[in-house]
């Protein structure tokens, strides 16, 4: 009896400002993700709104969690020589750029053709903006012998110039080099990245989603991001440079330590003072020489949370507002989406169905309910992206 092939293992790393994140999984027939394990390290410090400032403290804490990995894994030939990761940030931005090419002569079109017009909006974007660096592009518009097409073309047209408009995801040199350098200090290599919009887009959206348009607010740490996304196409990023970590220093500021500002945060704390019902008075150790305990209400907590999330959200809500006609729902996910009646708050300022974003169906029936917590949509997204490129690069080494 043949033994049955060893499932490809497939590992994506996430590192955020407040933490990170490894998770290890295998592929199912019906491409759902079998979770073999995860760590996570809460760490904030030398991370900075998605660059990495320092790849020594970094990728020793990388290195000690993929040990760890390999461990809960339980299988000796479990080797975890390669990840897949995503970029995000404030960096991270979105624009959209057109290569021309003539072919003098009318000629079928062809996927090279298209491969060497992507390659060469890379290289455009990469000449022009020395500090930048293409993480990818793909092509959303076309234009044939100056007729604008509404599908991509086909291998049987045949056309003398061809103008192609790209989707194109770009970031800070520093971003992508701190993470190579991260990784490239625990011997291991980033097989592919992405920008983190698509592990969420590819994480949490389907067909109808595509089709009517959503938006999705990834709550970080450092960076709150918005993403619109309708028929196969991103049509805005915005990245505000704040986020959870803020609303924690916030509560900090009352005299108490950063640790038991965020555990005040997670446990009490609400994103409206008015869905206070019963208010009560908290005795929290102070960092003051004066006194030993401070008292908090958690109305006036409340009333601080809802303060900077005001501020955190303002210009979020104002871009709902003015894309409303191309959005029929409102995904909320990361780490800071966790914060007590978020949705309700969010809800109040717009007509637009607001939920917390699921990658549920990617995960298999038994899957832990710890694995359906919306701080690991991004690593979600990682792995299925993951496994549809080693998918696609088998299918080309064929071919």
């Amino acid at each position: 009896m043949k033994n049955k092939p060893t499932p490809q293992l497939f590992v994506a790393v996430d590192i955020g400002s407040s933490g990170i994140r490894s998770m290890a999984a295998t592929q199912n027939p019906n491409r759902t993700l079998h979770i073999l394990g995860l760590e996570e390290t809460s760490k904030y410090g030398n991370v900075e709104k998605g660059i990495v400032t320092n790849t020594s403290e970094i990728g020793f804490a990388v290195k000690n969690q993929l040990k760890l990995l390999r461990n809960r894994i339980g299988t000796s030939d479990a080797i975890i020589d390669e990840v897949f990761i995503t970029i995000g940030g404030q960096s991270l931005q979105m624009v959209v750029t057109n290569v021309k090419r003539d072919l003098i002569t009318k000629s079928l079109i062809n996927p090279k053709i298209i491969d060497e017009m992507k390659d060469e909006c890379y290289r455009k974007i990469e000449m022009h903006y020395d500090k930048l660096k293409v993480l990818q592009a793909e092509p959303i518009s076309y234009i044939l012998d100056g007729v604008a097409q509404t599908s991509a073309p086909t291998d049987q047209q045949r056309v003398q110039k061809i103008e192609v408009y790209f989707s194109v995801f770009v970031c800070m040199k520093s971003a992508t080099e701190g993470s190579k350098g991260v990784f490239d200090r625990c011997n291991i290599s980033i097989r592919q990245q992405w920008a983190k919009p698509e592990a969420l887009v590819t994480a949490l959206t389907n067909d109808d989603d595509s089709r009517n348009g959503c938006a999705i607010i990834d709550f970080g740490a450092q960076t709150t991001t918005l993403t619109l996304y309708k028929q196969d196409r991103y049509q805005l990023i915005r990245t505000i440079p704040l986020g959870g970590y803020n609303i924690t220093r916030d509560l900090q500021s009352m005299n108490i330590s950063f640790e038991l500002a965020e555990k005040l945060k997670v446990r009490f704390g609400i994103a409206q003072e008015k869905l206070v019902t019963n208010s009560m008075t908290l005795a929290i150790p102070s960092t003051s020489k004066d006194r030993d305990r401070e008292l908090i209400r958690t109305d006036f907590l409340a009333r601080a949370i809802e303060m900077r999330l005001f501020e955190i959200l303002a210009s979020i809500i104002k871009t709902i507002e003015e894309h409303a006609d191309d959005i029929s729902v409102i995904y909320v996910t990361g780490g800071g989406s966790k914060l007590k009646y978020l949705i309700d708050y969010l809800q109040s300022f717009t007509d637009i169905p607001v939920t917390f974003g699921s990658h549920a169906d990617w995960l298999e029936t038994n899957a832990d309910k710890r694995y359906y917590d919306p701080t690991y949509s991004c690593l979600i997204g990682t792995l299925v992206l993951a496994c549809d490129y080693q998918g696609q690069s088998l299918t080309q080494a064929l071919m």
